[in-house]
């Protein structure tokens, strides 16, 4: 009885092991074909957005150049100077924003700076360590 009973169960965990790896592997696949898609939309949405702002600064380069030439110094250094605030401001955001997207996530429960060892269930007293 008990040989018969043991050779069901591996016979019905062959064939569950071998399902449920087909499984795991179909959804790595998905994952993983998911996981490209997404970098590639982003990774195209970065470049056109740098390509963008080459031609925002180039065009403002333009326009500043041509204000010099016609007399209006002033009103070509008042835009030139916004622009250069509005490219230090994103310079800051996107560092700052790259600085907190690095970070590692902290652990649940856990405060490292003012953890001293509070003595769990794997640590002894002083008194059962002598």
């Amino acid at each position: 009885m008990r040989e018969n009973r043991n050779n069901n169960y591996e016979r019905d965990h062959e064939h569950s092991s071998s399902s449920t790896s087909d499984l795991i592997k179909k959804e790595q696949d998905y994952r993983h074909k998911w996981q490209d898609k997404f970098l590639k939309s982003n990774t195209f949405t970065f470049r056109l957005g740098q390509v963008f702002g080459l031609i925002y600064n180039l065009s403002i380069l333009y326009v500043t150049y041509s204000l010099i030439q016609q007399g209006e110094q002033d009103l070509a250094l008042k835009i030139f100077g916004a622009n250069l605030a509005l490219i230090a401001f994103s310079l800051v955001v996107t560092g700052v924003e790259r600085k907190i997207l690095s970070k590692k996530p902290t652990r649940k429960n856990r405060d490292h700076k003012n953890f001293k060892g509070r003595g769990g269930r794997n640590e002894r007293s002083r008194d059962d360590r002598r």
